[in-house]
């Protein structure tokens, strides 16, 4: 038998005691045994940090790292930097991981040559009925522009970091952007994806991710989370625009810019308003780019322009009856 290369698992830690024994048993219990174990408290205030030294002294394989309370970013900053491991893996701490995960990820990279493997995942409510997202059993071995490309239209996966595994070399000259509240994961992914040369993904549920009420992920500051998307996708534009992803990186960029002069129009903001118009101004730029955008955006655009109030009542009607994202109950 191969012996196995050690995967180093980092998981960042802020106030989630309640669930840290769901977490880390799930990592402990793996079919994959050769794990090197990085908890990262972030300045927690309940019981976290004694619980995970708690753990630190049952299994070698456990070390904890303090943390002050910088965002989950820094956290895992501190654990890439940590790391020992050919290679890296993140888990949140108040998520847990199936049986077989890591020893069929590691697997089918080995077996591909492949830079990273990713899975998909399965997604827990509040009341505890979950969904698979999607669970298709699909395997796809991918170029690295191959993957990119759906990265970025949305399909078949998503922009996290904790349902994959990435060869630590990747992160040679890369890491989290701190200054990001959401969507870090997104920009870091895309650096990642780019540096690798192939990337496997089977679309079996092995992450287990639960919705928490008042988890960061699920906080209400939606002002917050259109600002870092923008900022997120405009550097996503910029790293691929001269590359043979410019375009799917363009409609990306132009599709949040939408979305965020849609907020604004449905907040009754004026034309005048200092931030409409800075959208308004990046939207035209693209627009006057030889790109090919979405027919549907820059009707969308142009409608929000042209008649806002109108557009408010239409868009309305159409949003609840749409069909919703594939990754929305």
């Amino acid at each position: 038998m191969t012996e196995e290369k050690l995967l180093s698992v980092i998981i960042p830690v802020y106030n989630t005691a309640a669930y840290l024994l769901r977490c880390i048993s799930s990592i402990r219990n793996q079919s994959y045994r050769n794990l090197e174990i990085l908890c990262v408290d972030n300045g927690s205030s309940d019981d976290s940090l004694q619980i995970l030294r708690e753990f630190e002294k049952e299994d070698p394989r456990i070390t904890v790292l303090e943390e002050k309370k910088k965002g989950v970013s820094a956290a895992r900053n501190a654990g890439i930097r940590a790391a020992g491991g050919e290679y890296i893996t993140f888990v949140d701490s108040d998520d847990a991981v199936a049986p077989k995960m890591y020893e069929t990820l590691i697997g089918a990279m080995e077996n591909e040559g492949a830079d990273i493997a990713h899975c998909g995942y399965r997604r827990y409510e509040p009341d505890g009925s979950f969904r698979d997202i999607s669970g298709t059993g699909e395997y796809l071995a991918e170029t690295n522009w191959q993957a990119i490309d759906h990265l970025l239209k949305g399909e078949k996966y998503i922009g996290s970091l904790c349902n994959k595994i990435y060869k630590t070399e990747l992160f040679s000259g890369l890491e989290m952007d701190e200054s990001l509240v959401h969507n870090e994961d997104f920009l870091l992914n895309f650096q990642l994806f780019r540096a690798a040369g192939k990337a496997v993904f089977l679309d079996k549920p092995f992450y287990q991710y639960y919705i928490r009420r008042n988890s960061a992920s699920s906080s209400n500051n939606n002002a917050l989370r259109r600002r870092d998307s923008l900022a997120v996708s405009e550097k996503v534009w910029q790293l691929f625009r001269d590359t043979e992803a410019g375009e799917a990186a363009a409609n990306r960029y132009y599709y949040d810019l939408v979305c965020s002069f849609r907020a604004g129009v449905f907040g009754k903001k004026k034309a005048s308003d200092p931030e409409q118009a800075q959208i308004r101004k990046r939207m035209e730029m693209l627009e006057s780019e030889d790109i090919s955008l979405s027919r549907r955006n820059r009707t969308d655009a142009r409608l929000m322009k042209a008649a806002p109030a109108l557009y408010r009542v239409c868009y309305s009607v159409y949003d609840r009856i749409r069909k919703p994202n594939w990754d929305v109950k």
